[in-house]
């Protein structure tokens, strides 16, 4: 893999992560008990990153295709 590929791979984990930790925290109690136009913000800020992995995710697939 090169190096380039090899740091989308690790964004990608990274991000995960990041994504994984934001969603526990929405399924938490503090989360409910949060300001509904904050709660709104961080369950949109969920879907962009997830949609933003998702992007990353198809980045990776090409990787292996053209390797």
């Amino acid at each position: 893999m090169q190096p380039h590929e090899e740091r989308v791979v690790k964004e990608q984990a990274d991000l995960n992560e990041k994504i994984n930790k934001l969603n526990a925290f929405i399924g938490g109690d503090i989360f409910n008990g949060l300001p509904e136009e904050d709660r709104a913000l961080l369950e949109e800020q969920s879907r962009w990153m997830s949609a933003y992995s998702g992007v990353l995710r198809e980045r990776i697939k090409r990787f292996k295709v053209e390797a």
